[in-house]
């Protein structure tokens, strides 16, 4: 019931947004991980981008990973350490804002309950995977991006 039919096993990281709600993402979708105590405000005409950060002499865009899922949006007020996941997937940096990044799972294909990836329409999630832990929702990065541009 998935589009894997290499039989390779899937690696995905595990992070918590600030409700505390656990989703994964594909390791093979993500450059990096920033930790930044400085996220700046821009003017945006869509409210799912919380402002820009600068990594390695590059301006990144940043998504509130939150907000876009349809959870609240994410207090950036505070100085904090924030975490941001940095994807690649368009040819240029994009940046999700996450609360914390656990640990990477490794999973088999088999166990993938639910795929998304075959669907004509945007989709946020690629996946529904079942864990050790229970569900896990897998996001669908490029589709998280193509809502705020």
């Amino acid at each position: 019931m998935n589009n894997n039919t290499t039989g390779i096993d899937l690696n995905y990281l595990l992070f918590k947004l600030d409700d505390n709600k656990e989703f994964g993402v594909d390791v093979t979708e993500l450059r990096n991980i920033v930790k930044t105590s400085t996220i700046n405000s821009i003017p945006s005409q869509n409210s799912l981008m919380v402002g820009v950060i600068q990594d390695r002499g590059r301006t990144i865009p940043v998504i509130d990973t939150s907000l876009c899922l349809g959870y609240s949006p994410t207090d950036i007020s505070h100085d904090s350490e924030k975490l941001v996941i940095v994807t690649e997937l368009t040819g240029e940096p994009v940046g999700f804002l996450i609360k914390e990044a656990n640990e990477i799972i490794r999973v088999q294909p088999s166990a993938i309950s639910k795929d998304y990836t075959s669907e004509k329409s945007s989709n946020l999630l690629k996946y529904i995977v079942n864990t050790d832990n229970g569900m896990l929702a897998v996001i669908n990065p490029l589709d998280l991006i193509k809502r705020v541009v």
